[in-house]
């Protein structure tokens, strides 16, 4: 049956990948069903549909863990609700550590893990090769395993959330391009597209890599940039279960994932590929990107080290596809600033699969009752500015954001890329007396300041970072003495009377 398009709705959601497709079920679980969603292809036909399908539960903060975990909840009780199956299972998950940095920061985070209720522990080596047939532990220091993780297939939960959505009245309009916006002061009245006008009460934009585009129509700061992201599948291997935990061999860049038989790899190499600087090209529908054997190289060194058999194994497809990177790798999820009734859902940095339950409900729960139902800061599009939409810096930045998920992710590390962004003049007289700089919201700020002979540098420690003495100086020097400060880049508030 064709359904004519509307010309209103409660909530219209841009964007059909598994981010806007949750949106919708959530809205309509909440008994919110007047509810449109606009696809310019077809579902899951953007990212989606090339999606590994990790699903981790960890996360930096207990907000965030929380939010990831809830796909473990969502995503088995979605065949109950549809009937439709998510190939979801859970196989736990096994973490590597080739270093001792690295064995200390998995120390660190099954410590934390443990405190947020997800179940983290070491393991011996032998126990880690048991629960993966296959798997050399060459060269490998310490496993950590999360018996709560696993994975599910991208494009039929994507598919079961739209059933779900469209059994309580939601209607999914595909191959329906959005054009732009109709506004009033600090509201968007409707949305403009190629098959007519709708108007709505609240825009949700769950865009993908588009999301950037209307961002700017709205003059909304959405700085994400999509990446080559690569993984490769093998044909089946004799003796290798279906499903096995899934490996992230930190050290190696690469994670390993049962695939059919076989094993699917790939993972966040160090400096990724930007892609798209030029415009997404119009016809953009379950498309890969021409396959790089010399950038995948990092990857298939690792995987030939963890799984000898691979020596002997054919490889039967490689996957290129682009994958939309935030300047801080961190997601977009929350009310876009200067606008009443917009909110947004999308930058996903690779976790979209095993964001995507817990952004649809909140984003929901926003509307529904008024406000977030938790502080999410660290992914609040509150914390861009309107330069930052600079597609060279956004374009810079993107190179070491995907191999963000796999660093040592020390305290305070800084990025690397996109530097000097905001240089107030007094930073040449800093550089001459040993500033070591940080960056924060873009400007360069004297962190520390090297004494006679020593190299102005991070040099970044679990226990010792390099800093420390300087800093420590510095601060008995502020208390016993005397300390100029530089407000250069503190926020400016005006309190004003009537």
């Amino acid at each position: 049956m064709t359904i004519s398009f509307p010309k209103s709705a409660q909530v219209v959601i841009i964007g059909g990948g598994i981010v806007g497709c949750s949106t919708a079920y959530h809205f309509a679980k909440y008994g919110v069903t007047d509810v449109v969603v606009l696809e310019r292809k077809t579902l899951s036909s953007g990212t989606t549909w090339a999606a590994a399908g990790m699903l981790g539960q960890f996360r930096s903060n207990r907000q965030m863990s929380k939010l990831v975990s809830y796909a473990h909840e969502i995503y088995p009780k979605l065949e109950e609700d549809t009937g439709m199956g998510t190939g979801y299972i859970k196989t736990g998950s096994i973490s590597l550590a080739q270093t001792q940095n690295r064995y200390i920061e998995l120390k660190r985070t099954a410590c934390t893990a443990r405190t947020y209720g997800i179940e983290m522990n070491d393991l011996s080596l032998a126990e880690a090769k048991d629960l993966v047939p296959g798997m050399s532990t060459q060269g490998v220091l310490a496993a950590f395993h999360v018996p709560g993780d696993g994975h599910t297939n991208a494009i039929d939960t994507t598919q079961a959330f739209a059933k779900g959505a469209r059994n309580r009245g939601v209607r999914i309009f595909q191959n329906t391009l959005a054009l732009g916006f109709t506004c009033s002061a600090s509201r968007v009245t409707g949305v403009k597209t190629d098959s007519g006008d709708i108007s709505c009460e609240y825009l949700v934009i769950c865009g993908g890599m588009w999301s950037r585009k209307l961002g700017q129509l709205l003059e909304i700061s959405i700085p994400l940039h999509p990446v080559r992201h690569y993984h490769a599948f093998t044909l089946p291997i004799e003796g290798m279960p279906r499903h096995i935990p899934l490996v992230r061999d930190y050290d190696g860049w690469t994670y390993f994932k049962g695939e059919a038989g076989g094993i699917l790899f790939g993972g966040s190499e160090p400096i990724a590929q930007p892609w798209g600087r030029e415009g997404i090209p119009a016809a953009w529908e379950n498309t890969g990107l021409s396959e790089d054997w010399n950038h995948f190289e990092i990857f298939i060194e690792c995987a030939l080290q963890r799984f000898p058999v691979l020596e002997e194994t054919e490889i039967r497809r490689m996957d290129v596809v682009p994958e939309s990177f935030t300047i801080d790798s961190n997601f977009i999820m929350g009310e876009a600033p200067g606008w009443d009734n917009v909110l947004l859902g999308c930058g996903m940095n690779s976790t979209g699969i095993a964001c995507a339950g817990g952004v649809g409900r909140e984003l929901a729960r926003h509307v529904v009752q008024g406000y977030p139902e938790h502080d999410f800061w660290s992914v609040s599009p509150t914390r861009f500015y309107s330069w930052q939409q600079n597609m060279n810096y956004v374009e810079d930045r993107s190179v070491e954001a995907l191999g963000v998920n796999y660093h040592l992710h020390y305290p305070n590390r800084q990025k690397e890329t996109a530097r000097r962004a905001i240089w107030p003049p007094l930073n040449d007289r800093y550089t001459e007396l040993g500033a070591c700089f940080s960056q924060i919201a873009g400007w360069e700020r004297p962190d520390w300041f090297a004494p006679q002979g020593v190299e102005p540098r991070h040099v970044y420690d679990w226990q010792n970072p390099n800093w420390y003495p300087y800093q420590a100086a510095e601060h008995h020097a502020a208390r016993g003495n005397l300390a100029m400060y530089d407000g250069s880049s503190l926020a400016k508030i005006k309190i004003q009377g009537i």
